[in-house]
């Protein structure tokens, strides 16, 4: 039996992933199906695995990685366009420093509105 991690249904119809992380603690995520719960352990168990920290995670450095991920997977212009969008609005924008853990939906729409009224 496994101890550390597990995959449930909620009362409410959700299904949640549960499992411990580097420090010992429970952590809990959150999905509409069983396959999107598993898919999110198996990810989380993988950070925690590879001494990745998600409460750590700046926004920067989270798609700094996924545009590295991406690169070889699409187009290059589609990578180029995507980078390009990142370096002008987010990278040095007071966003990208931010760690993501601490994003709420109304920082967001922030920042979406900040970008549509460009310079």
């Amino acid at each position: 039996m496994n101890t550390e991690s597990s995959v449930f249904k909620r009362k409410d119809g959700k299904w949640c992933a549960k499992h411990k992380d580097a420090s010992g603690k429970w952590k809990y995520l959150y999905r509409k199906t069983k396959g999107e719960a598993r898919e999110a352990l198996r990810e989380a168990l993988k950070d925690r695995e590879d001494g990745i920290d998600p409460s750590d995670l700046t926004v920067n450095a989270a798609l700094e990685a996924w545009l590295d991920e991406t690169r070889s997977t699409v187009n290059r212009r589609t990578w180029t366009n995507r980078e390009g969008l990142y370096r002008n609005h987010i990278e040095n924008h007071s966003i990208g420093s931010t760690k993501l853990v601490k994003k709420s939906p109304l920082m967001m729409c922030a920042l979406s509105t900040e970008i549509r009224r460009g310079p």
